[in-house]
């Protein structure tokens, strides 16, 4: 998100007259199609509550709606996500508005999180979601985008090893070593390096013309937003009708795993092509004004 946001929208840094289409274009991308799916929710925790009730507050309903913050999360529950996305969208609206009031926040904001991680002060809410170590990675991508515009001769197929290699190597430590603990800084800085270099790779690639990326993964990518949306509803799905069928059809786990993979971005699919697209061609503006 960094690197798009700073790639798209760097140049309107500074530029306050460019502040309407920037929040706009942000506006339609997150919340349309998340209300469809949000809304969904709402009507079936409605009829099949947790236990506690939570998703039946109307104050946290409301807060889900707008993604506001609350110290329990959203009642969908990957939205946690859009909810530090939104506040990095103002954030990087105030670099357009002011570049130096932009840029000093920006700062604070940077140092906060780094500060955060060597030794802990924002434990609670709302410390805790401004400065949690998961904010670093939107500066990872910013700087990104920046190295992407002055460096364009690197040796793009080199990077993208190295940045893979770092991304995945840093899981299978997180998978083997089982002592580690929950959100370990530096663990989440080498997730965040690998993933910006392999970035930074693969644009290198994609510029020079060196990149080509299959019709099927292109679509995937198109549907990646209803994938993220969807899955956990496809996911409560598939576990109901695991439980009824499973008495009399006992498969393997690990197929069930991948029924519900496949499943959950079939549906991905079909949501981001009936729902989801539609829905960013009426709303979005088709070009930047003049």
């Amino acid at each position: 998100s960094g690197f798009i946001i700073q790639f798209v929208h760097g140049r309107d840094v500074g530029q306050p007259d460019r502040l309407p289409y920037y929040a706009w274009r942000r506006f339609c991308r997150i919340y349309p199609t998340y209300w469809v799916v949000c809304g969904l929710l709402v009507v079936l925790y409605g009829f099949s509550p947790s236990p506690s009730g939570y998703e039946r507050n109307i104050g946290v309903i409301s807060a889900s709606v707008l993604l506001i913050p609350l110290p329990l999360g959203p009642i969908l529950g990957p939205a946690w996500t859009l909810q530090h996305e939104v506040l990095f969208y103002l954030l990087f609206a105030l670099l357009i508005l002011s570049r130096r009031l932009g840029l000093i926040l920006m700062a604070g904001w940077g140092i906060g999180i780094l500060l955060n991680m060597v030794v802990p002060f924002a434990d609670t809410f709302p410390l805790g979601f401004l400065f949690r170590l998961f904010n670093i990675g939107f500066f990872f991508g910013i700087f990104t985008a920046i190295a992407l515009r002055r460096w364009k001769q690197a040796p793009a197929r080199l990077l993208l090893g190295l940045g893979l290699g770092l991304f995945f190597g840093t899981g299978l430590i997180e998978d083997r070593v089982s002592t580690l603990p929950l959100e370990w800084p530096p663990l989440h800085l080498a997730y965040s390096l690998g993933a910006a270099v392999s970035l930074y790779g693969l644009a290198c690639l994609e510029r020079r013309d060196g990149l080509r990326i299959p019709v099927a993964l292109v679509q995937l990518g198109t549907a990646s937003y209803s994938v993220y949306l969807t899955h956990v509803i496809t996911i409560m799905a598939m576990q109901q009708l695991y439980l009824r069928v499973r008495p009399q059809l006992d498969l393997p786990p690990s197929l069930w795993f991948w029924l519900i993979v496949i499943l959950a971005l079939g549906v991905g699919v079909i949501f981001s092509r009936l729902i989801e697209q539609p829905i960013l061609q009426r709303t979005r503006p088709r070009s930047a004004p003049l």
